[in-house]
């Protein structure tokens, strides 16, 4: 008896050369990562191109009835003025302010008699220092306080708009609304606005 058990023990505890074990473990343990990793790139890749439709292609367009200034950027090909000009001739401002640059440009010809020559609206022509986005939200805000506007329309193509709104945020109280003029697709285009995007992201919330 005491052989018969000693025997049963020792088949128990031996392994079954004909079960593989840990062979399943192993194959979904091999499977597992680069499974995670496919999911998560897909999600970033889902939550990236929803970003870019919302903030670069086709930005929110809700301008006001009425605002104190109507704002145009620098840059662009023509589409910010013209789509300013529209604004105007809604009377969606009494006053029109424009950023230009000290040489000529792509717009010069097309903004410059705004500047110098009288319109049936108020212009203000403004060089921005620096001469970027940032600098254009500080000179902006900066006249905003000198007039004592309190409610801007700031007009910029739509790949622009996200970008222009994180440094208008930092650095005006006054209620600002977007008002994006609508440009040709261009993938080059998109990667540089994320790019420069998330490089506006990253310094302090200052302006």
């Amino acid at each position: 008896m005491g052989t018969a058990e000693s025997t049963g023990l020792t088949e128990h505890s031996q392994p079954n050369p004909d079960r593989p074990v840990g062979r399943n473990r192993l194959a979904i343990g091999n499977w597992t990562w680069p499974f995670r990793a496919l999911v998560v790139a897909a999600v970033l890749v889902a939550v990236g191109a929803v970003l870019s439709f919302y903030w670069f292609i086709s930005p929110s367009d809700t301008v006001p009835e009425r605002s104190d200034a109507v704002i145009v950027l620098l840059g662009g090909d023509g589409e910010r003025l013209e789509r300013a000009i529209d604004l105007m001739d809604a009377d969606a401002a009494p006053t029109l302010v424009l950023s230009i640059d000290d040489w000529p440009w792509r717009e010069w010809r097309a903004v410059m008699p705004y500047c110098l020559e009288a319109q049936e609206f108020e212009v203000i022509c403004v060089t921005p220092d620096p001469l970027d986005t940032r600098g254009e939200a500080q000179t902006i805000s900066n006249l905003a306080n000198e007039q004592g506007w309190d409610r801007l329309v700031v007009v910029t193509s739509d790949y622009h708009v996200h970008r222009a709104e994180i440094h208008f945020d930092r650095c005006t109280d006054a209620t600002v609304t977007m008002a994006p003029a609508d440009t040709q697709f261009s993938v080059r285009r998109l990667a540089q606005e994320w790019a420069a995007t998330i490089g506006a992201e990253l310094p302090s919330r200052s302006c």
